[in-house]
């Protein structure tokens, strides 16, 4: 039987990562991983612009991104929001995840 011990460690890892929300500075960050962001504009009529996904190169390819796009998508949804997808990443997040393509504004 084959076990694949290190894709377990990364689901536990990233289980307990939490995307905290900094309206200040307009950022939903990655607790515990420096210079893991997302920046957003707030738009009229409830529109949440999702500007530009930041991971540094040595946090790349463990998944970050996507956790970050998925708590901004979650805030969006919570708060009656639909998400302009200015960051070219949302859409490579949507082909993964098109369940969330629902929070797109509408005339995109």
């Amino acid at each position: 039987m084959l076990r694949s011990f290190g894709r377990l460690n990364f689901i536990k890892r990233t289980m307990s990562l939490k995307v905290d929300h900094d309206a200040t500075s307009r950022k939903f960050v990655l607790s515990g991983v420096p210079d893991a962001y997302l920046e957003y504009n707030v738009l009229p009529d409830n529109n949440l612009d999702l500007l530009h996904t930041f991971v540094s190169p040595e946090h790349r390819g463990k998944g970050y991104a996507a956790i970050i796009v998925k708590g901004a998508f979650d805030y969006a949804r919570e708060n009656g929001l639909k998400v302009v997808p200015t960051c070219t990443y949302i859409s490579t997040y949507l082909k993964k995840c098109p369940a969330e393509s629902d929070l797109l504004r509408a005339n995109l």
